[in-house]
């Protein structure tokens, strides 16, 4: 007896073996080139050291960070660390980026491992803003940030950004539906209907 939808299911499953390969070379492309640019990771890791650094102590770094090896290795724990979800180790920090993040965010790590329906509405907007923030953007835009929140927690996220507005420098622009929150929170409001004029 064959399912009506096995032809179906039949070419998906060709078009994500065939998606596979391409996939494989373009990380292998992307990760290639970052590799080869003059850019010095291990000078940027060591920061200010790195200038004054000997060659043998930046030879010692690239050792223990592992950029010594051959590209292929690097390539492949990158993509498996990609695909587990790790995000590496800070290196302003010296702690790992998910812990970093989600300790800014207030999410623990049992909640880090959960899928988005198994948590709240507030964790999953915690996660989504830890998502923004790991990216260390110039620019916020705050879409409805806040919607469907209970105060509390859209205090904490509110307070979250602000932090990391005051020490990035990092502009914003907050869209809502509540002027109280957004009076308070914002140093201009507009309302739509002064933007869009007949």
């Amino acid at each position: 007896m064959s399912l009506p939808w096995g032809p179906m299911a039949r070419m998906a499953g060709r078009r994500t073996l065939l998606a596979a390969p391409v996939l494989l070379a373009v990380t292998f492309g992307v990760f290639a080139v970052a590799a080869l640019s003059p850019f010095d990771p291990v000078k940027a890791y060591a920061g200010t050291a790195g200038l004054t650094a000997s060659q043998a102590e930046l030879d010692r770094l690239r050792a223990n960070l592992g950029v010594d090896r051959a590209l292929v290795p690097r390539w492949w724990d990158w993509l498996t660390s990609a695909v587990t979800g790790d995000l590496g180790t800070s290196s302003v920090m010296r702690q790992p980026v998910a812990d970093v993040i989600g300790e800014r965010v207030g999410l623990g790590a049992d909640l880090l491992a959960r899928r988005p329906h198994e948590v709240s509405d507030g964790q999953l907007q915690r996660a989504c803003l830890a998502r923004a923030l790991v990216l260390r953007p110039r620019w916020l835009v705050c879409d409805e940030m806040t919607a469907m929140l209970d105060a509390s927690t859209a205090a904490a996220l509110v307070a979250v950004v602000e932090e990391y507005r005051a020490e990035s420098g990092a502009g914003l622009l907050a869209v809502g539906h509540d002027p109280v929150l957004l009076g308070r929170w914002c140093g201009r409001t507009t309302h739509w209907s002064e933007i869009v004029k007949d």
